[in-house]
Parts: C-alpha cells; structure tokens; sequence
C-alpha cells in the first residue's frame, strides 16, 4: 500500500513550464483550465522562487486547497499534463449527438 502521508512534489520541465504558461496568457481557453497551469506553475519544485504552500496557492488561484492537493497527486502519479478533466468512467453518455 502507497504511503499517502507524503506529499508528493511536482517538478516540471522547461517545456511543460512554458506550455503551462502561455495557457494562462491565451485568452480562449476556459478558466478552469488557466486555474489548473497556474496551480501546477506555482506547485513546481523547481520554479526560481521555490515552491509555495497549498494554502497561497488554493488563495491566489481560486481553488480549495483540497483541490490543489488532487491536482498535485494526480500530475505526479499519471504523468499526464493535468489540465484536462478525466471523463467519468462508469456514466454513459446521456445525449449522443
């Protein structure tokens, strides 16, 4: 079983760094998505001023601090970029076009 007492560090590349940013900075993307990168961008380990605590993060962006601890967990343990909603797996689409 995973020891979930640790908190788990997002550490992102340069190039993950610098697609995160220009979502904040494109003006036709959805907020929640510009609330994940900018979440993600202040979570990096490796960001020149250092990390900052959940909770400035949960303030600054909007989110609950909650919410930026599953979005840490989540880009961490998935590897995946974290700013796409997962779809629910067991709900079938209700309109099918």
């Amino acid at each position: 079983m995973p020891d979930t007492t640790q908190k788990l560090k997002v550490r992102l590349s340069a190039g993950q760094r610098q697609e995160f940013d220009s979502v904040c900075r494109r003006q036709s993307v959805s907020a929640a998505k510009v609330r994940r990168a900018r979440a993600l961008l202040m979570s990096d380990e490796s960001h020149p001023e250092g990390r900052r605590r959940d909770w400035e993060i949960a303030e600054s962006v909007g989110l609950s601090e909650r919410q930026v601890v599953r979005l840490r967990q989540q880009v961490v343990r998935s590897g995946a970029g974290g700013l796409e909603r997962q779809p629910r797996p067991s709900v079938p689409r209700k309109l099918d076009g």
